[in-house]
């Protein structure tokens, strides 16, 4: 497994808006935090963003807040890409891809700006890097009493011996800690998931970090491949994979013009957005992976 350093030991995560974008540099990786805001008229400003597909989509989702997310979470991937391209967001061309992953459908004058997005409740987080593909997955803190069968069925033998020796909680973030790794070196991979999370086996290096393997008998992965630990939203637990060594990671806030936005702007850091530059944590913690080595 190749790692990213950061360029901070602790970075404080920055508050953006469309007009204000940070250049992406060559191996750089910058990832987006943002929230869900219930607020109809935002809702509405933010329906005029998407395309005629993602608005008939909207329109046929049941529930509301489930519908509101949508156009939220669609509206602020465009503006996030629309600020890279400098474009506006609505001019922003989306692509689906092999196996269901959305691109961006470039232009002569574009860079090639490669983008993966992934929501859990209320919470959404966006990764782009230049010239190379990456993956990303948040998962909601969530009780899962088929953990265990789940893993015995579609995990690697190890991975689900590990959970078999852990119980309630521990079971339960080991579980999801191994699913956002798995889902996000998938995507990055551009491959599906179901035909792929046995393929990959997650193990710990001499330092308690994950290392991903190919298994036998299974394609190899690509020189270079890589997973890491995102530090997540509170209730949240994340992973970022890539296909290429990356120098930097960097974390950026979204806020939106709505009243929880505006008190969140308020505090120098509002409490769920995450540190995502800082040193990779080992995954031998309460949250993941927590048992004795060689046990």
């Amino acid at each position: 497994m190749v790692g990213c350093a950061s360029r901070h030991s602790t970075p404080v995560p920055r508050t953006r808006s469309s007009h204000d974008f940070a250049a992406l540099a060559d191996g750089e990786i910058h990832v987006w935090t943002a929230r869900f805001v219930d607020d109809e008229s935002l809702t509405d400003s933010r329906l005029a963003l998407l395309d005629t597909q993602e608005r008939g989509r909207a329109a046929r989702l049941a529930g509301r807040r489930h519908r509101m997310r949508f156009i939220h979470f669609r509206a602020f991937a465009r503006q996030v890409l629309g600020g890279y391209l400098g474009v506006p967001a609505a001019e922003v061309r989306l692509a689906v891809g092999r196996n269901g992953k959305p691109s961006i459908a470039r232009r002569a004058r574009d860079p090639e700006l490669h983008f993966n997005l992934s929501h859990s409740g209320d919470c959404c987080l966006l990764a782009a890097r230049l010239g190379s593909a990456v993956g990303i997955d948040v998962e909601q803190v969530r009780d899962t009493p088929d953990a265990l069968a789940i893993a015995r069925r579609f995990f690697a033998r190890s991975e689900a011996e590990l959970l078999a020796r852990l119980g309630g909680e521990a079971r339960r973030d080991a579980f999801l800690a191994l699913w956002t790794h798995k889902e996000a070196a998938v995507k990055a991979l551009g491959e599906n998931l179901a035909d792929n999370i046995e393929r990959l086996e997650l193990m710990l290096d001499s330092d308690g970090r994950p290392q991903l393997n190919s298994r036998p008998a299974t394609p190899p992965l690509p020189d270079g491949t890589w997973v890491r630990r995102l530090d997540a939203p509170s209730g949240h637990v994340a992973a970022l994979a890539g296909l290429h060594p990356c120098a930097n990671i960097l974390s950026y806030a979204w806020t939106e013009v709505g009243p929880d936005a505006v008190r969140a702007r308020e505090r120098e850091a509002p409490d769920w957005i995450a540190p995502q530059g800082a040193p990779a944590v080992p995954v031998r913690s309460r949250e993941a992976f927590d048992h004795p080595r060689g046990e």
